[in-house]
């Protein structure tokens, strides 16, 4: 299993932008086979701070984290045996 941490492209899987933003995140899906991402975005602390989603095909997911405070949050996107993190920032 492959673990990184980047600020913006998971591997041509994805990208997120803005990044950092106000809470309000585009996700857009790069890869052209239908292989289904799971996402899901924790805290520092590792609590879930968005409820899990599977995402597949190509196409944009917005993700609203309006009500969480300013800071570092986690995105993990989890597709087959592999695994990416992409730290997102939160700034007001």
């Amino acid at each position: 299993t492959d673990i990184h941490t980047n600020d913006g492209n998971a591997n041509e899987w994805f990208t997120v932008q803005p990044n950092p933003s106000n809470g309000w995140f585009q996700l857009r899906l790069s890869t052209t086979d239908a292989t289904p991402i799971r996402i899901s975005v924790r805290n520092s602390s590792g609590q879930e701070v968005l409820a899990p989603l599977i995402v597949a095909g190509h196409r944009a997911i917005d993700m609203d984290l309006g009500e969480v405070a300013p800071g570092a949050y986690y995105l993990l996107a989890t597709r087959d045996e592999e695994q990416t993190i992409i730290k997102l920032m939160v700034q007001r």
